[in-house]
């Protein structure tokens, strides 16, 4: 008898105990996730705190395809001028004119070729080796053109670059010397007439070089074909400024771009 008691009264005691035990693994009563008594959901959710800001996301799901950017947009980047902006060239057309980027993939590649470049000039005119500089008591030793070396401006690479940036984002096919628009490096187009007199870059002369396709995916490809094709012209003496401009995807996969230069401002 006293035994039966003692047990009835322990199934009393735990019944009392569930009713404040469970409600608490269920997560009350209160509208809540399907995942009752989970401690993780597959799904972002919003807090109350934390970083970027309160009340938003804190965590998505690593699946669900969100907060990895804009699928496409590999190459960073800003379009300082364009026919619409700053100043209205084109109305409504926003192709840029001249264009900046932190993209080390482009930067570097833009360096590495005008480095080729001019490295190629130096050994034309006089300034590469030893040979150079005439030999041990050759009279002239150093005796070289003061603009061996040609001076890269940042003006003429974000012009270059802004050209090979055009033609592969807006423009199907290979880059060429004059754009969709009219524009030449220095001539055509609306006025002023030219990329570079849009971009308030003044020369008292230049030329351009471009070659796009598959077969250029790197700068010794592209710094071949410009050395193969216009070696006199890299060569030049009146030439005394160099940009490189260079961008990727689009039909042609891989666009450069080389302006020469000389009086230039600024």
């Amino acid at each position: 008898m006293n035994r039966n008691v003692v047990l009835a009264g322990r199934f009393l005691v735990l019944g009392l105990l569930s009713l404040f035990i469970l409600p608490a693994c269920g997560g009350g009563t209160g509208s809540g996730s399907s995942n009752t008594g989970l401690l993780w959901n597959s799904n972002g959710g919003v807090g109350t705190g934390g970083s970027p800001s309160p009340g938003g996301t804190l965590w998505e799901n690593p699946n669900s395809g969100l907060g990895g950017g804009t699928i496409g947009a590999i190459i960073p980047s800003s379009d300082d001028i364009t026919y619409s902006m700053p100043t209205v060239y084109i109305a409504g057309n926003n192709h840029p004119l001249s264009t900046s980027t932190s993209a080390t993939t482009i930067t570097q590649a833009e360096n590495l070729l005008m480095q080729a470049l001019n490295a190629y000039r130096s050994q034309q005119l006089g300034g590469g080796g030893l040979g150079g500089l005439g030999g041990l008591g050759g009279g002239n030793i150093g005796t070289v053109p003061q603009n061996t070396f040609l001076i890269g401006n940042d003006g003429l690479t974000r012009n270059a670059r802004a050209n090979a940036k055009h033609v592969s984002v807006f423009h199907p096919g290979p880059i060429g010397l004059s754009n969709p628009e009219g524009d030449a490096a220095n001539s055509g187009g609306v006025a002023p007439a030219g990329r570079l007199a849009k971009t308030k870059i003044t020369t008292t002369g230049v030329q351009e070089l471009v070659v796009s396709g598959q077969g250029y995916s790197d700068y010794n490809a592209a710094a071949s074909y410009f050395i193969a094709n216009y070696g006199q012209a890299i060569a030049d003496t009146k030439w005394t400024h160099i940009g490189a401009g260079y961008w990727t995807g689009g039909s042609e996969q891989y666009y450069w771009s080389v302006v020469l230069a000389t009086g230039v401002k600024p």
